[in-house]
């Protein structure tokens, strides 16, 4: 049997298939680099999107509109005239006033704004004995509803704009982390790759040439070892290794710079950008 033809086909095709591996490989590993730079751009733009949103939330009167629906809720002002608020404490007030006004934001100035109307409306009692109510309840001025109404759509707008910027945060962070994770299956097959070059490849090498009708013998002996390292043979085989652990070396960096890039990305999407309280106290 020839050896050296047997051993010769083996190493040319087994170089020739890890080199198609390879470049499919690196084809996509490249492509993941871009891919990187992709999630990047969209995280600046979300980011974007959510300072221009908290600035356009920022200018919502989120009090106005709490203080005039209060004061004007003829809800509100006839559970006054009834003595609903009567004796409760601050926190038991709020509640009942959130329950009789539903659509309120909870500013801070529900509570100052409802003791007003207690103190306006709450029934008194005259030196006969008599109960009554102080002020009539006084009418809206003439398109204050519509205003209100107005600036309820508007901040109805920036709460969904808000809950929808949150849902893109989550999609692409997902995106990426599965991206980012997937990177160790390019690096897994490197390792392969590399292992079955110096297997298939450069081991079969070391063993021509052969004489004919004589049998390859594995010898682990430094005797071995020396003669085909500190030979002409062991020089080619050498900086043929040489080459190709350099080509994948330089693979692994870009590996682990993309996966750097993924690691820094995550850390600019802080918790802020998923918590809708960060976007509005009142949402």
């Amino acid at each position: 049997m020839d050896w050296n033809t047997f051993l010769s086909t083996l190493s040319q095709s087994a170089a020739g298939l890890i080199a198609i591996v390879a470049a499919f490989v690196i084809s996509k590993l490249l492509g993941e680099n871009e891919k990187q730079e992709t999630y990047d751009s969209q995280v600046s733009k979300l980011i974007i999107d959510y300072n221009d949103l908290i600035q356009r939330i920022s200018i919502r009167k989120f009090t106005w509109y709490d203080r005039r629906n209060i004061e004007y809720s003829t809800d509100v002002i006839e559970a006054v005239k009834n003595n609903e608020f009567s004796n409760l404490a601050d926190n038991e007030k709020l509640n009942l006033l959130f329950l009789l006004e539903p659509h309120l934001y909870k500013t801070d100035v529900c509570l100052d704004q409802l003791n007003l109307l207690i103190k306006k409306y709450a029934p008194q009692t005259n030196s006969l004995g008599m109960t009554f109510s102080s002020s009539m309840p006084l009418l809206a001025p003439n398109g204050l509803w519509d205003k209100i109404g107005k600036e309820r759509e508007l901040i109805n707008q920036l709460q969904i704009d808000s809950f929808t910027l949150i849902n893109n945060f989550k999609d692409v962070k997902s995106d990426f982390i599965n991206t980012m994770n997937g990177l160790d299956s390019f690096k897994y097959t490197l390792y392969i790759l590399a292992f079955g070059f110096f297997l298939t490849v450069v081991y079969p090498l070391h063993f021509m040439p052969m004489k004919l009708d004589i049998s390859p013998e594995i010898d682990f002996s430094l005797k071995a070892f020396y003669s085909t390292a500190f030979s002409i043979k062991g020089l080619f085989l050498f900086f043929l290794s040489l080459v190709v652990v350099l080509i994948f070396g330089y693979f692994f960096l870009v590996i682990k710079r993309i996966k750097r890039k993924y690691l820094i990305l995550e850390k600019e999407l802080s918790a802020i950008y998923f918590d809708i309280k960060s976007y509005c106290r009142y949402f």
